[in-house]
C-alpha cells in the first residue's frame, strides 16, 4: 500500500509541477521565480523519496525510480541531437517540472537538455546503487 501511495505522490507531484510550469515552458518564455520554486521543490521531493527508498529498502519504488530516470535520461540525450514532434509528450513529462532552472542561463534547448541529462544521470546512478544495495 505504501508503494502505491509513494508512486501516486510522484505522479501527482509531476502533474502539479507540469501545470505550474507549463505556460512558460510551452511558450518558451523566461522562467519566473515561481517556476524556479516549483522546480526546486520537485527536485527536493525526488531527493527525499530517494533517501526514503534507501532507508526503507523499498524495492518496488527503486525500480520505478530507475525506470523514470532512465527514460528521462534517454529523452534528454535525444533532445540534444534530435528535435522531433514525437518527443513532445516526453518533453512535457520530463522537462516541464524542471523548467524553472532555465532562470540560470539564456540558451534554452542545448543547455537545458544537458542539465536535464546531468540530473537524470545522477538519479540513475542513485537508483542503480539503491537497487544493487538491496540485492
Amino acid at each position: 500500500m505504501k508503494n502505491k501511495i509513494i508512486i501516486l505522490t510522484v505522479i501527482m507531484t509531476n502533474i502539479i509541477a507540469i501545470i505550474l510550469n507549463f505556460a512558460n515552458f510551452f511558450m518558451g518564455n523566461f522562467s519566473t521565480p515561481t517556476n524556479l520554486t516549483v522546480s526546486v521543490f520537485f527536485l527536493l521531493i525526488w531527493i527525499i523519496l530517494s533517501a526514503y527508498t534507501y532507508i526503507k529498502k523499498d524495492i518496488m519504488f527503486s525500480k520505478f525510480m530507475l525506470t523514470y530516470w532512465i527514460i528521462s535520461m534517454i529523452v534528454s540525450i535525444l533532445s540534444i541531437k534530435v528535435s522531433s514532434f514525437i518527443l513532445v509528450p516526453f518533453y512535457i513529462i520530463y522537462f516541464a517540472p524542471f523548467y524553472g532552472f532555465t532562470t540560470f542561463f539564456k540558451t534554452y534547448i542545448p543547455t537545458f537538455s544537458f542539465i536535464m541529462s546531468s540530473i537524470s544521470v545522477i538519479f540513475v546512478i542513485i537508483a542503480v546503487y539503491i537497487n544493487k544495495h538491496f540485492k
